[in-house]
Order: structure tokens, then sequence, then C-alpha cells
């Protein structure tokens, strides 16, 4: 029995991933609820480990560990922080110590709002706050890795957010129609060995339903290149549920307990 646990332990490490993402996903008082839930559903459909952090955290360096990322990305989500944050230099500051040591920070909305005007990526807001819509997002790049497997035109939402123009950054998608039809939608900026991702327009309606397409866009600037895009609604769950969203459960994991399974079987057969 106890070579059987062996077994069974070797195979479930050989079929799991070499290493889970690990996502930090900056959830203050004043960030949108329903963006923060869709982004941290959306990752953990995925198998990404989510870990919420607030603004103290940042600052205090919740983002760095022994000189090196502890996260593989940091999400800024809609909301109206931007003002607020931008006016905290040692939450800026760390911002730009976690790229430079190779981490990826990806603001939406009020989050590429701060990484415009604190001058981490290179650009400018030229509007904000023009209204709610849907929005023809058209992609200039399409050899970024941001932009990897897009069609040229996809929709997105606008929901009062940025529209933003490189002042040295890369723009990798356009707004070219819907409620907003000019600007940059989406700038990319490395940052020492990082990379900053300013993306202005949501992958959900106000009700948080998610457009596949946008979320695959928000997927690939996390850095999750290749993964399926599972959506749903971030309405709130029944009282005691979860939304609906099932725990990702690896092969290996599954495969190891059916396998322990028929080890105990055929220990209890023996004589």
């Amino acid at each position: 029995m106890k070579r059987w646990m062996a077994l069974l332990t070797a195979l479930a490490v050989l079929l799991e991933p070499i290493a889970a993402i690990k996502v930090a996903v900056f959830a203050p008082r004043d960030a949108e609820p329903t963006c923060v839930k869709v982004i941290e559903d959306l990752l953990k459909r995925n198998g990404v480990q989510v870990v919420e952090v607030k603004g103290k955290d940042v600052s205090n360096g919740a983002l760095m560990k022994g000189g090196k990322p502890a996260f593989d990305a940091f999400i800024m989500p809609g909301g109206s922080y931007a003002d607020r944050m931008l006016a905290r230099i040692h939450f800026i500051d760390a911002l730009k110590r976690y790229l430079e040591a190779g981490g990826r920070v990806v603001g939406i909305c009020a989050g590429a709002v701060v990484l415009v005007k604190s001058g981490i990526v290179k650009g400018e807001v030229v509007e904000l706050g023009k209204g709610i819509g849907k929005v023809t997002v058209k992609v200039v790049d399409e050899n970024s890795p941001i932009t990897k497997g897009l069609p040229r035109t996809f929709t997105m939402w606008y929901l009062n957010g940025p529209v933003m123009k490189s002042k040295g950054a890369e723009t990798v998608a356009v707004y070219a129609g819907g409620k907003i039809g000019q600007g940059d939608a989406v700038l990319v900026q490395k940052v020492g060995n990082g990379t900053a991702v300013a993306i202005g327009p949501h992958c959900h309606d106000p009700q948080g339903n998610v457009d596949p397409t946008a979320a695959k866009l928000v997927l690939n600037a996390v850095g999750i290149q290749g993964a399926k895009t599972t959506v749903g609604s971030a309405k709130p769950a029944p009282q005691g549920g979860h939304g609906g969203y099932g725990v990702p459960v690896s092969l290996g994991v599954v495969l190891a307990g059916m396998a322990l399974l028929g080890a105990a079987a055929m220990a209890r057969r023996q004589p």
C-alpha cells in the first residue's frame, strides 16, 4: 500500500502545473465591485491563484519578496481611486520597484489612469468620463503578446474610463467606433524587467456580463497565453453560494484520486 501511495504522489506531481500563476488584485474600498468580481472570477476559472491587496499592502511592499516579485501580475481594476492613489508616492514607488524587478502591472479603467498619469506608462489621458456604452476596439499591433489570438476588431465596454494618447508607450489597440470613435485604448510599456499594460475599456458590461474576446485580452495582459476563456456573470450569488463558479480541479488531482480508489479496492481484496 505504501508503494501505491508513493506512486500516486509522484503521478500527481507530474501532472500538476509546474507552478500555479499567482495574481494580486487591487481591491480597495473605492474599487468598482463588479469589475473586481469579474476579474477575480475570470482568473480563478483559469486556474489562477488570486490574492486581494489594499493600497497600504502595496505601499508596504506586499508585491515583493526577497527582492523579487511575489506575484506574476498585479491588476488594478476600475473604480474611483485614481486620484487618491496618484497622491500616494509610496504606492507609485512600490509599483515601479515591482515592475523594475520583472513584475507585470495591468491597469483597467481607473487602473489605466494611474499608470498613465503617474508616468509609468508614457502617455496622456486625453478624455475621461464620457459616459457608458459599447465600443469597437481595433488591434493595431498583431504581433504583440497582448493581442495574440484576438480578431482585428472586437467589442468592449466603455464605462467612463480613459481615452489615451501614447507619448512613447506602445499602442496595441485603439478605439474605433461606438461610444468612443478614436484614441488609444490599450498601451504597453516596458519598465525595467517588467511590463505595464493600460487598458481603457472593460471586458464586461455594467451588470458584469463578460465578452469572451475582451476577456482574452485581459488574460493575455496578465500573461496567460493559450488559456481557454471561460466567462460568466458577476451578478451576486445566492446566499451561501459562489455565483455558479466551480473550483478548478487539475487533471493530476482527478487521476490521482481515481488511482487511489483503485489502490484501496485492491488492498481490500488482498487476503
